[in-house]
């Protein structure tokens, strides 16, 4: 399972284009969930593998690249 956690209706915004960009690979369903407060983490298998709060940002497409779905 891969979900999405957000914080705030602003970041929905970005939450969705991460979706977007998974599913475009044939990767997911991508479950996008309201978050804490500042958060937005994508999680695989119950994994976190990208935390905003541990770069400070949103994932760029050469993070994604990163990511084993």
């Amino acid at each position: 399972a891969i979900i999405i956690h957000y914080a705030l209706v602003e970041v929905q915004t970005e939450a969705l284009r991460v979706k977007a960009w998974i599913e475009a690979r044939g990767r997911g369903p991508v479950d996008v969930r309201p978050g804490k407060s500042g958060q937005f983490d994508v999680v695989v298998d119950e994994k976190l593998v990208y935390s905003r709060y541990e770069t400070g940002r949103f994932p760029w497409e050469a993070d994604l690249e990163k990511i084993k779905f």
